[in-house]
């Protein structure tokens, strides 16, 4: 046994085997010390038995009674352990833990750690603890020591054991004093929070605690909540065995290193006896009843409590200790318990313990660190907002001032470096890897509003956090239909429409701004565009002359493999799908589930036309769960399944190929690639949109699967609501046929239909020398669609409910579709037509078509075509040239050439085939996707993008000729984008931009006077 007194040997201190206090078992040794006291354990055969494995450590629970002063002009000096041998002189390892900390600490060492224990574990013959520290007296109790205990990876690094990992046991030789962190001086020993002092005023705190205390989140209690009775609080507690002045038999806090096989979880202890205990005394503050005899025994019941969980290790600085907490959605729940009682915390010298425990429950761990580990939506939304009101509860205003430094220095170094999550570099809010706008519209808001309550005091954020703000909230501006609707494809959980209120979040931003100004122009110019006229806010800046900031134009969103085009007239939508990034989270829980949406980021394009009226409404779109067909969302390419093999409980979705993405010029055209593979289908998909053209290349079409089911781009599906002839709307054929009956269908298989416009008024021209050669047909349909939605919101009868797992796909009924009747079917009538490709086994298949909106003229348009030239350079006169030309749609490349604005787009899919040798461009460096516009001579404009992620090199491409002057046209990204050309011996000229992975570059350059 570790705890027989046999083996142990005290120099100026005692050993005892005490009951008053243990983690593991019912007892542990006491250790009464002096200074300069120690502890020598001696037993060969604790060590003989241990099999050496990367996974053995040592490990024991050590208690301290007091937390000592750390003192800068005497630092406390650490617990030294040493492994010794019976014959060596010297220790075959040395190790240190420091001691400034009250109540319980699980503390160890993984011998992998240190390379002299391998060969030397079973020749260690005792251990040595000696307690250096520079304290007069105090009581240790050392519990369950254990040499030879099984922890995979080990203690993590924290305040006691700095050193305790392999990315940090190099620490274990620096001066320990040098990894002493202070719980009263939180810049101690972290230089990098040093450097960002700045100046703050009591004006300064005293705005920041009035307004994050003014409105508390996830507060527990109002003026109308009742307190509950002693009785009930008293039963809460008994399960853990609290006694005064003594440490519980049932350990606090589940997992962790070392965690006793008895162990409480510690969410319910938080959520229940602590938020419950702390709640009724606020009440009974509130009734003015606390000097009642029952309202001090709830004041004594929780301070019990709060010692317990101190003593418990649930302190700052404690990294080795855990529970089953939640992602946040209850555990935030908690803190402000706190908040409401802190004077009464402070007067009893509760408040500093209580407040800095919540604050490291809530990740204020995060505070600690130089480069922040981890950041994402729920750790902000959840955790930060509680962290921010907490911090402001700490009574000594010296150490609140340091921490709210730390807590900005976080967020600053978040939002700048973390250039995926929570904050993508194009302006798209991300969660759990991937874009996710449900997140986006509670977690920006409480970004924003740090910003905007900091930015009138000495922690406001930098020019360059408010530019990565600013981009935000213009990308989501942009990303919203009627200002305030997420299109369904965009979402994480596409198939959905998001709720998301623009204007809002805009307002908050207008007022982050340098302190020179007391609003942003950029933002007041988005706010003139969106604002109703009779808004006051919008009103004041008319009046200050600020122009109106259009939402118009095209969006690149790399991050998420997407883009939004949109003019007064329209939006449009353009989503896939990549390998960096999550595509699609099939979430089965909610009322509006996405259960069947598996196709829906298959390059998916959402257009939303004007009404009659000129207005952009999401309704127009005539997209809607009743009837919907969910292997038919507009521009995909996927398989025609029934239900049953589209329905899936729960499920994420990410492509096998990383390019996915495009890059636009001049914020007004842009282009969409997608290599995609996906499951069932592969295929290479191009879009081009210039004004009201939406021009889609499909080629390398491919059936992955065995099973044969048809393969189909749909080109539209909408119902007939909102229309002024409802189903009476016609499609019109060839620009002359209408179809007007209802229910209809059309099949037309001999390629002589090349025109189509739906009930919408969407154009879509089938480009048929394109498509000559390929075998396909086209289906058209205006009839009623079912869907039955196998999700709880849809039962017919709440108490016939099949579902067992939602999350597993398991029902009542083994064949899926013998559970559809539990559930109510929806119905719609809806137009419908789609391209079925016929030949999808080789990757030839291909097809072209392009999207007229709006287009006034479109007849003429489709006649341009019969134009023969299909060589855009062989002379500057373009009027002999179709409205566009497809270059290259093989050979790993597509490329396309607008005649409209003079630009040629590239796309090169394999870094086998670089060389284009078409138009301008003789080559690229790395796959990309690229815009030309212009010829010279004179200046052109290029815009370059990849979404290779991995790609740590500049990317290049080589013009034909003589070419110089690059300058850079977008965002320098705070000083992270350059572009330079260069001569080469050949006569060609070599670009090399330095891009920040995903973001396009845009830059515009000269062709030298020959």
């Amino acid at each position: 046994m570790n705890d027989d007194l046999r083996y142990w040997h005290a120099i100026d201190s005692q050993i005892s085997v005490s009951t008053e206090r243990y983690k593991h078992g019912t007892s542990s040794l006491k250790w009464e010390v002096g200074s300069s006291s120690s502890l020598t354990y001696t037993n060969p055969d604790a060590f003989r038995s241990i099999k050496w494995t990367n996974n053995k450590c040592f490990a024991l629970w050590l208690y301290s009674n007091q937390a000592p002063k750390v003192d800068e002009n005497n630092s406390l000096q650490p617990l030294c352990i040493e492994f010794l041998t019976e014959t060596d002189s010297q220790p075959i390892a040395h190790i240190w833990y420091h001691i400034n900390f009250y109540g319980w600490r699980p503390i160890g060492l993984r011998y992998a750690l240190l390379p002299q224990f391998k060969a030397n574990l079973n020749r260690i013959h005792g251990i040595r603890l000696t307690l250096l520290s520079n304290i007069s007296d105090g009581i240790y109790f050392l519990n369950a020591i254990n040499f030879d205990y099984t922890h995979a990876v080990g203690p993590q690094a924290d305040y006691q054991q700095p050193w305790a990992t392999p990315e940090n046991i190099k620490r274990l030789d620096d001066d320990p004093s040098t990894w002493l962190f202070d719980p009263k001086n939180f810049f101690s020993n972290r230089s990098w929070l040093v450097e960002q002092q700045v100046n703050i005023t009591d004006d300064d705190m005293n705005k920041l605690k009035e307004r994050w205390l003014r409105s508390l989140p996830y507060g527990t209690w109002s003026p109308s909540t009742k307190p509950e009775p002693l009785k009930k609080l008293q039963e809460s507690v008994e399960v853990y065995g609290i006694k005064s002045n003594t440490i519980s038999n049932i350990p606090l806090g589940k997992g962790g290193f070392y965690s006793p096989t008895n162990a409480m979880d510690i969410q319910p202890f938080l959520l229940g006896p602590l938020k419950r205990t702390a709640t009724t005394y606020q009440c009974h503050r509130h009734q003015k009843t606390f000097e009642s005899e029952e309202g001090q025994q709830v004041w004594t019941l929780l301070l019990q409590l709060c010692d317990y969980l101190v003593e418990q290790g649930w302190s700052e600085g404690n990294m080795n200790i855990e529970g089953h907490l939640d992602i946040g959605y209850e555990i935030r729940n908690f803190p402000m318990c706190l908040v409401y009682i802190r004077d009464q915390l402070n007067e009893v010298n509760r408040l500093q313990s209580m407040i800095t425990s919540a604050i490291w429950i809530m990740y204020g761990c995060l505070l600690t660190e130089k480069q922040t580990s981890t950041m994402n939506t729920d750790i902000i939304h959840n955790y930060l907002t509680n962290v921010s009101r907490l911090i402001v509860c700490i009574p000594d205003q010296n150490e609140m001032i340091r921490r709210l430094i730390a807590f900005r220095y976080v967020l600053d170094y978040s939002f700048e470096n973390r250039i995926h999550e929570p904050l993508a570099l194009d302006g798209t809010v991300h969660h759990h890897w991937m874009c996710h706008f449900e997140y986006t519209s509670y977690s920006l808001p409480d970004i924003l509003n740090f910003a905007s309550d900091m930015n009138d005091t000495g922690l406001r954020f930098s020019d360059n956090i408010r530019r990565i703000l600013r981009r935000c909230v213009h990308t989501l501006d942009f990303c919203l239909i009627e200002n305030d609707k997420i299109p369904p494809n965009l979402n994480a959980r596409a198939g959905k429409c998001i709720a998301c209120n623009g204007i809002n979040m805009t307002k908050k931003c207008v007022c982050i701004c340098d302190q020179d100004h007391s609003y942003d122009p950029f933002i007041a110019g988005m706010l003139v565009n969106m604002c109703p006229k009779n808004d006051k806010t919008a009103a004041t800046y008319i009046k200050d002359g600020i122009d109106p900031v259009s939402l118009e134009g095209h969006l690149t969103l790399n991050s998420t493999a997407a883009c939004i085009h949109r003019r007064e007239n329209f939006f449009a939508a353009i989503v896939g799908m990549g390998k960096n990034r999550r595509g699609l989270e099939i979430y089965g829980w909610l009322s509006d589930s996405n259960n069947y949406g598996k196709y829906v980021r298959n390059c998916s394009i959402f257009i939303v036309p004007a009404d009659n009226q000129g207005i952009v409404k999401y309704s127009n779109a005539g997209c809607a769960f009743p009837g919907w067909h969910w292997s038919h969302w507009p521009g995909t390419t996927c398989l025609i399944k029934p239900r049953s093999e589209l329905f899936e409980g729960y499920c994420n979705l990410t492509a096998k190929n990383w390019l996915a993405g495009g890059t636009s010029i001049s914020d007004r055209d842009g282009m969409f690639s997608n290599d995609f593979f996906v499951g069932d289908i592969a295929f290479r998909r191009s879009v081009y949109c210039f004004d009201g053209r939406i021009t889609v290349l499909t080629s390398n079409i491919k059936l992955l699967q065995q099973q044969k089911q048809p393969v189909a781009t749909t080109l539209f599906q909408s119902n007939f609501s909102n229309l002024e002839k409802l189903e009476q709307t016609p499609f019109l054929l060839n620009n002359e046929e209408e179809m007007t009956n209802f229910p209809d269908e059309k099949i037309s298989d001999n390629h002589e239909l090349y025109s189509i416009t739906d009930h919408r008024k969407l154009t879509y021209y089938l480009h048929p020398n394109e498509n000559s050669n390929q075998s396909y047909r086209i289906i058209l349909k205006r009839s009623e669609q079912e869907m039955i939605y196998c999700n709880s919101y849809y039962l017919i009868d709440s108490k016939q409910n099949p579902i067992v797992d939602m999350k597993s796909k398991k029902f009542r009924e083994p064949i899926f579709e013998d559970n559809e009747k539990y559930f109510k079917t929806t119905k719609d009538n809806y137009g419908l037509g789609y391209i079925e490709h016929l030949n999808v086994d080789d990757s030839t298949a291909s097809f072209v078509y392009t999207i007229l909106i709006g287009n006034v003229h479109i007849k003429e348009w489709m006649e341009e075509f019969s134009r023969t030239s299909n060589d855009p350079w062989s002379s500057d006169d373009l009027s002999d040239l179709p409205p566009s030309i497809i270059l290259s749609k093989q050979d790993d490349t597509h490329i396309f050439y607008d005649r409209d604005t003079d630009t040629t787009c590239y796309t090169c899919y394999s870094k086998d085939r670089l060389n284009v040798n078409l138009g301008l461009v003789r080559s690229f460096g790395q796959p990309c996707m690229s815009m030309v516009r212009g010829r010279g001579p004179g200046t052109i404009r290029i815009s370059i993008a990849t979404t290779d992620f991995m790609l740590n090199e500049t990317m290049w491409m080589i013009l034909q000729g003589a070419w110089n002057n690059a300058e850079l046209v977008s965002d320098n990204e705070n000083g992270c984008v350059h572009v330079r050309s260069e001569l080469m011996d050949d006569g060609n000229t070599k670009v090399i931009v330095w891009q920040r992975i995903y973001m396009p570059v845009e830059f515009q350059i000269t062709r030298e006077q020959e």
